[in-house]
C-alpha cells in the first residue's frame, strides 16, 4: 500500500494556514467529477451485493457447507474487523503519495477485492469439506480487509473532495442514488446471467454463480479504476511539523467525539437493511414465497431507490433540522413498513407496494448517515486540530459490515435451530416463519430502537453545525505551518 508518513502533504503546495487550505478546497464540485466519484461507490456497491446475495446461498446449497459453519465464519470474520478497520483508517489518514492520501488505498484495494471475491467462490464441489470451509476462512477474510481497504478510503474522500457542506452533501446524494443503481441492476440481471451460465436444465448451479461473480466483478473494478483516477483530494490538513499524533491520541480523541459510536450504530442497521437483507432475501422468495423468480422483480424499485436522496432526505431533513434526526425518522418509517410485510404475501401487489416505499425510506436512510460523517469530522477537528477522516469513517465501516454480516449470520444460525435442511424442495411452516421473521419483523425491531437512540443522543444540528464551522474558522485561522 501507498508509503505513510508524517510529513506534511505534497497537495498542500504554497498554503500557510489550515484556513486558506479550506477556503481553496471551498468549491462547488462539476457534474462529472461527482459522477466519476460516484463510479467508485457504483462498483463497490455491486461487489458487496455479489458478497451478500450469493455466498452463503452458494455455500449452504451447492457446496455442501453447514450453516453453522457459515454462520460462525461470518461472525468471527467481524471480530477480526473490530482491529482491522480503525488500524487501516488510522493508516489511510497518515498517507502521502503523488497520486493522493486516499486514492492509492481505493486503486489498490479494488484490485485485490476483485482477485479474493472470485477466488471466494472458485472452490469445487468435488473438494473436501474441510478444504472448503478452509479455503472459504482464508479467502473471506482477506476480502474483508481489501473491501475495508476501498470503503474507508472512498468515504473519507467524500470530505477530501471540497470543504463545501453543500457540496459535500450533492456528492452524497448522487452517490446513494446512482450507487444503488448498482445493486438494482445486480438484482435484475443476477439471476438471468446465472440461469445462462447454469447446465442443470434451467436451474441455477455452482458454475452459473461462479460465472456471474466473475463477470460482474470486472465490470465492477472498471467503475472503481476509472472513479479513483478522476476524484482530486483538495482538503487534507497536514500534520504540522515535530508533532506527533499516535493511534492511541485517535482513540482518545474518538473517546471525546460520541457521535462517533452513534454513526457505527446507524451503519449496522444501514448495513443489515442495504446489504444483509440481501442474504436473506435468496432465502425468503425461494423458500418463504416458494418463487425464486421472485427476487428479480426487486430491480424494477430502483427509482424509489433515486428518490429518496433527491426527495426523501431534503423533506426529512428540513423538518428535523439535522442530519441525524433525520436519519432516526427514516428509521420509524422503515420499522413500520417492514412490520405490515410480515403479514402481507409476498405473490401480492400490496407487498410489493410496501417494498417500493421501504426502498425510499431505506436509500434517504443511507443519505442521512453518510452526510452527517463530515459534521462528525467537524467535531473531532475542534477537539484535536486533526482531521481524522479516515479513522472516523473505519468505524462506519464496521458498522456496516457488522450489520451486513453478522446480522445475516445469526439469522442463519436461527435457520440452522429452526430445521432449515438446504437440500428439501419446501421447508417446514415454522422455518419458513423464522425466515419471514428474518426479512421483516427482526430488523422493524432494530430500525426502531436505532431509531430512538438517535433522537435521544444525536446533538449536532444544523445550527449547531454552523456554530462548529465558525469556531474551526477561527482555529484555523491560528495554525500555521
Amino acid at each position: 500500500m501507498a508509503q505513510t508518513t508524517e510529513n506534511a502533504e505534497s497537495t498542500v503546495g504554497e498554503s500557510h494556514s489550515i484556513a486558506e487550505i479550506a477556503k481553496k478546497a471551498d468549491v462547488k464540485l462539476g457534474l462529472p467529477e461527482t459522477i466519476m466519484y460516484t463510479g467508485i461507490d457504483i462498483g463497490y456497491n455491486m461487489m458487496q451485493f455479489l458478497v451478500m446475495a450469493m455466498l452463503a446461498f452458494f455455500l449452504t446449497d451447492f457446496m455442501g457447507v453447514s450453516g453453522a459453519f457459515v454462520s460462525g465464519l461470518l461472525l468471527f470474520t467481524r471480530v477480526f474487523d473490530a482491529i482491522n478497520d480503525p488500524i487501516i483508517g488510522a493508516m489511510a489518514d497518515r498517507t502521502t503519495s503523488r497520486w493522493g492520501r486516499y486514492k492509492p488505498w481505493i486503486t489498490i484495494g479494488s484490485i485485490a477485492s476483485v482477485l479474493s471475491i472470485t477466488a471466494m467462490f472458485s472452490m469445487g464441489q468435488d473438494w473436501s469439506t474441510m478444504t472448503k470451509m478452509v479455503w472459504i476462512a482464508i479467502m473471506y477474510n482477506i476480502m474483508t480487509i481489501t473491501m475495508t481497504s476501498v470503503y474507508v478510503p472512498l468515504t473519507a474522500l467524500t470530505t477530501a473532495l471540497t470543504s463545501n457542506d453543500k457540496s459535500r452533501t450533492r456528492v452524497v446524494k448522487f452517490r446513494n442514488s446512482l450507487g444503488n443503481i448498482s445493486s438494482s441492476i445486480g438484482q435484475f440481471i443476477m439471476m438471468p446471467m446465472i440461469l445462462m451460465f447454469s447446465q442443470s436444465g434451467g436451474r441455477p448451479d455452482a458454475r452459473g454463480i461462479q460465472m456471474t461473480v466473475l463477470i460482474l466483478c470486472l465490470i465492477s473494478l472498471v467503475f472503481n479504476l476509472i472513479g479513483a483516477k478522476a476524484s482530486k483530494e483538495r482538503f487534507i490538513i497536514p500534520k504540522i511539523p515535530g508533532q506527533k499524533y499516535t493511534f492511541g491520541q485517535q482513540l482518545k480523541v474518538a473517546a471525546k467525539n460520541p457521535h462517533i459510536f452513534l454513526c457505527l450504530l446507524a451503519f449496522i442497521q444501514l448495513g443489515f437493511n442495504a446489504f444483509g437483507r440481501s442474504t436473506v432475501n435468496m432465502y425468503y422468495f425461494t423458500h418463504h414465497a416458494g418463487n425464486a423468480a421472485l427476487f428479480g422483480r426487486m430491480a424494477f424499485f430502483f427509482p424509489f431507490m433515486l428518490a429518496g436522496p433527491v426527495f426523501g432526505f431534503p423533506f426529512l431533513h428540513k423538518l428535523a433540522k439535522s442530519k441525524g434526526r433525520a436519519t432516526a425518522f427514516a428509521l420509524i418509517a422503515i420499522a413500520i413498513i417492514y412490520s405490515i410485510q410480515y403479514f402481507l404475501d409476498p405473490n401480492e401487489i400490496l407487498w410489493w407496494a410496501m417494498f417500493g416505499i421501504g426502498t425510499f425510506f431505506s436509500s434517504t436512510l443511507a443519505t442521512g448517515i453518510l452526510t452527517s460523517i463530515p459534521d462528525v469530522g467537524d467535531r473531532g477537528e475542534l477537539i484535536s486540530g486533526r482531521r481524522d477522516d479516515a479513522f472516523i469513517a473505519s468505524f462506519t465501516t464496521l458498522g456496516l459490515k457488522i450489520g451486513m454480516s453478522a446480522g445475516p449470520a445469526i439469522m442463519i444460525a436461527i435457520y440452522t435451530a429452526a430445521g432449515y435442511d438446504g437440500t428439501l424442495e419446501r421447508q417446514t411452516d415454522s422455518v419458513r416463519n423464522v425466515i419471514n421473521m428474518s426479512l421483516t419483523i427482526i430488523p422493524a425491531i432494530a430500525a426502531a430502537a436505532t431509531a430512538v437512540v438517535l433522537l435521544i443522543f444525536w446533538r449536532i444540528t444544523d445550527k449547531s453545525r454552523e456554530e462548529t464551522t465558525q469556531q474551526l474558522m477561527v482555529k484555523r485561522a491560528e495554525r500555521s505551518f
